[in-house]
């Protein structure tokens, strides 16, 4: 063995350059952490993003000043029925339209307890004399409410402490 020369397991492997299994010195494109290649990225975030204006734009629509209006089903002479859902502090719909001896069953799809009240006057953000109510309403559950009063406009609100103040309120319009 030679003095000063390296042993055959010091050496580095030679850099070859033929044809066959030559590692190209080209650059590869960037990959991200996905595994995707840039490009396909982009059109895939682009697609995501184009689909959620979509779905976000068909969910909008002209609400007629928070109001939504229902009317009963069966004769004009009372008997009808509806339903309105009751959520955390609103009514849907909050415009109701009814006849003397219409059902209306509550609906509560909160998950908080509820009531549908009719009070006399028509301004249901000021207290007024109660005409009819249901019980109150565990979240799950409903409860009908015949409408035995004087033909008029009157207010819908919920008389759970605070919810009238949230806006849980709106308006029926007996005939």
């Amino acid at each position: 063995m030679r003095k000063g020369v390296e042993g055959a397991g010091d050496r580095l492997p030679s850099k070859r350059s033929s044809g066959h299994g030559a590692r190209s010195d080209r650059l590869r494109p960037p990959v991200s952490p996905f595994g995707a290649k840039p490009r396909t990225l982009r059109v895939a975030v682009l697609a995501a993003a184009l689909a959620a204006v979509t779905i976000a734009a068909g969910c909008g629509g002209g609400d007629d000043e928070g109001t939504t209006a229902a009317t009963t089903t069966g004769g004009g002479g009372g008997g009808g029925s509806q339903t309105v859902e009751m959520t955390e502090y609103e009514f849907v719909p909050n415009d109701l339209k009814a006849a003397e001896g219409d059902t209306i069953t509550a609906d509560n799809k909160g998950k908080l307890e509820h009531n549908l009240t009719i009070e006399e006057a028509p301004d249901a953000e000021k207290e007024s004399k109660q005409l009819a109510a249901t019980s109150d309403v565990q979240a799950g559950s409903s409860a009908d409410l015949t409408v035995n009063v004087d033909p008029g406009k009157h207010s819908i609100v919920c008389t759970i402490a605070g919810h009238r103040e949230l806006g849980m309120i709106g308006t029926i319009d007996v005939k």
